[in-house]
């Protein structure tokens, strides 16, 4: 049997151990391959301009950035297989393998692996390369969407580039095997049967420890982030660790206590044995928490930023699209124009209004001159029902407050609620005083036009105020709100062309105010998604490797236990809960660090970050099942192979 037979025949007889590492592979080569066929659309160069410097700076990284995690990914997922393998080299050394040959056995195999897996990730990359695409193109706000195309320059590249990255993987294999002596070979799988020790203190430690970085978490704001950062970094991760390598055995000491539970069924084994793995795969474990704790939070922080640029948006007007008269310059479109440059673009119009505004001065809000704008409360209610937003009641002689500023995202402190106010008119001596009724905390009219603060006057008393201002300080908006306001970045792009705008004071909308920050964050968002799938991948690879490396000793261990008369079912019942564990800890320890960083982020930004942390908790969990459930199957299927008559 030549060598290449022979690795051939290693990876079919011995798919199980192979399978996590060659998908793994395919997947690094399938995301690097999609991000660079973007980068070689041939229509790229057409629209780099909608991009902007910061969005096409983001491409460019992300596929370096993609790279570099695939090199790693790669190489710890080549250790990870190799450990798993080392008695296997042992037993070849000892029928008279030499290094030199079994050296020459892993560069065909890895030659293998790498031709398969490249092949397999460019296919699977080019199947989805259209929905990639599509995808990318919504989130960029383009036009239409890029077209598909055969990218057989990105498909060059790609098979450069990860020939170039297996050739440096195989040369750090290499070096590993062989390294180590026969007896340390056929010794590796063999495991530590030494009674549990444990520190009463260093278990409590881990416990408090993790308590009090999530207590500063939850309680942190704005000016104590520097001063909090590093010791909630510190504690949790010192007490991530001894989590692992104290805390599961002082649980089950505790556990001992309750005799009657613990030795009923199968609770003793699952217990004790799942101490003995938590502990000896403790750092393993610790790893993957923290790595599952730092991408969760990426990928959190990431999605509540696109949500937020979302709301803030929405927030800062409650219209799509709005024009702003004065009294020198009238709109610049036509209602009539607007609706036929919609519908040209498939939108439908749904709300139109209008209202004037008088320009004024106040004092009483800041403790510094200040400008309001002063509109009708009959204009207030109108707006109000147009947008579903209860009507308030009219008033007599006091004002309604609009503070349109609770939109930022980041708030410098709370605001004064004053009781009175008295506002001028610039080029009237004559002052006017109100009550204030309410505090309204919303965005009605774009803080454009508006300057950050409205005062809703009762009718009679504007009209009042009205007939003595100077036109100049008179201007009339008008709102336009349409179907689908996402997705009319080029609707307002032609009503732009159409009107001819000097600026874009006069003209303003939803989606051109914050098109390139909108466009940056999703773009982050959907970028950080596949990040976030290789690191998900990665962690998975790893506990798998762990579990098919102790592969002969658990077998062992489970046929013991068919001879001294557990079931089958039994036997499934104690695995469910050995894989659970090692599957599940590490991603409902780093899902709590998670949790805790997103109140840390709550407290920092105007926005519900929990929430969104949630969601990619939930999703993460969701993904992890599967992986669990086709590990668990692969596991079993080798258990309990001739134990099962």
């Amino acid at each position: 049997m030549t060598f290449r037979a022979l690795a051939f025949r290693n990876i079919t007889s011995n798919w199980h151990r192979y399978s996590a590492y060659f998908l793994s592979c395919t997947f690094s080569v399938m995301i690097f391959f999609l991000y660079v066929s973007y980068m070689y659309h041939p229509q790229l160069v057409k629209i780099q301009g909608q991009l902007g410097e910061i969005g096409q700076g983001i491409i460019v990284t992300c596929s370096v950035l993609i790279f570099g995690i695939s090199f790693f990914f790669v190489l710890y997922s080549s250790s990870g297989f190799i450990s798993s393998r080392q008695k296997e080299v042992g037993l070849f050394s000892l029928f008279g393998m030499s290094k030199w040959q079994l050296r020459l056995m892993f560069v065909y195999e890895n030659l293998f692996i790498a031709i398969a897996s490249i092949a397999v990730g460019i296919g699977t990359g080019t199947i989805l390369l259209k929905l990639f695409l599509m995808s990318m193109s919504y989130y960029m706000i383009l036009e239409s969407p890029l077209p598909f195309y055969f990218p057989i320059h990105a498909a060059i590249f790609t098979t450069i580039a990860y020939m170039a990255l297996f050739g440096l993987i195989t040369l750090w294999t290499l070096r590993k095997v062989g390294r180590k002596e026969l007896v340390q070979l056929i010794r590796s799988e063999k495991g530590n049967d030494q009674k549990l020790r444990f520190s009463w203190l260093l278990g409590i430690l881990s416990i408090v420890s993790l308590v009090y970085s999530y207590y500063l978490a939850w309680h942190t704001y704005g000016e104590q982030l520097g001063s909090r950062m590093v010791p909630i970094f510190v504690l949790a991760i010192a007490g991530t660790y001894f989590l692992y390598t104290q805390f599961s055995v002082l649980i089950v000491r505790v556990l001992k206590l309750n005799r009657s539970w613990y030795y009923n069924g199968t609770n003793l084994l699952n217990i004790s044995r799942a101490a003995h793995r938590v502990k000896e795969n403790a750092r393993v474990l610790f790893t993957i928490s923290i790595l599952v704790a730092v991408v969760l939070t990426s990928s959190a922080s990431v999605y509540a930023l696109d949500r937020s640029m979302y709301q803030f948006s929405r927030a800062s007007h409650s219209f799509a699209f709005s024009m702003l008269e004065v009294h020198d310059k009238p709109f610049l479109l036509t209602i009539d124009q607007v609706k036929t440059v919609a519908e040209q673009y498939k939108h439908q119009i749904t709300a139109v209004e209008s209202l004037k505004m008088i320009d004024a001065e106040s004092s009483s809000i800041y403790g510094y001159l200040g400008s309001v704008s002063l509109i009708r409360q009959s204009d207030l209610n109108r707006l109000q029902a147009t947008l579903g937003i209860q009507t308030l009641e009219p008033l007599e002689e006091d004002v309604y407050w609009i503070d349109q500023r609770v939109t930022e995202l980041f708030q410098g402190g709370r605001r004064n609620n004053p009781e009175t106010i008295e506002i001028k008119l610039k080029e009237v001596d004559e002052s006017f005083k109100f009550n204030i009724k309410q505090k309204i905390d919303t965005t009605l009219i774009p803080t454009r036009y508006a300057g950050g603060d409205v005062l809703a006057l009762p009718d009679r008393q504007w009209e009042q105020i009205y007939n003595q201002s100077s036109p100049k300080l008179i201007s009339k908006v008008m709102m336009v709100d349409w179907t689908n306001w996402e997705q009319s970045y080029w609707l307002v792009k032609e009503l732009e062309r159409l009107a001819d705008a000097p600026n874009s004071y006069y003209m303003t909308s939803r989606i051109t105010d914050n098109y390139e920050v909108q466009q940056t964050s999703s773009l982050g968002f959907f970028i950080g998604i596949f990040i976030s799938l290789m690191f998900f991948v990665a962690s998975g690879s790893i506990i798998y490797f762990k579990m098919f490396n102790d592969l002969q000793e658990d077998k062992s261990y489970y046929q013991s236990l068919i001879r001294i008369g557990l079931s089958v079912q039994e036997i499934k019942r104690v695995v469910n809960v050995q894989v659970g564990i090692i599957f599940f800890l590490p991603c409902i320890i780093g899902s709590l660090h998670t949790m805790f960083a997103m109140k840390t982020l709550s407290n920092l930004m105007n926005v519900d970050a929990m929430s969104y942390g949630f969601t990619i908790v939930l999703i993460f969990i969701a993904l992890q099942t599967l992986y669990f459930l086709a590990s668990r199957r692969a596991y079993l299927r080798v258990i309990l192979q001739g134990i099962a008559r």
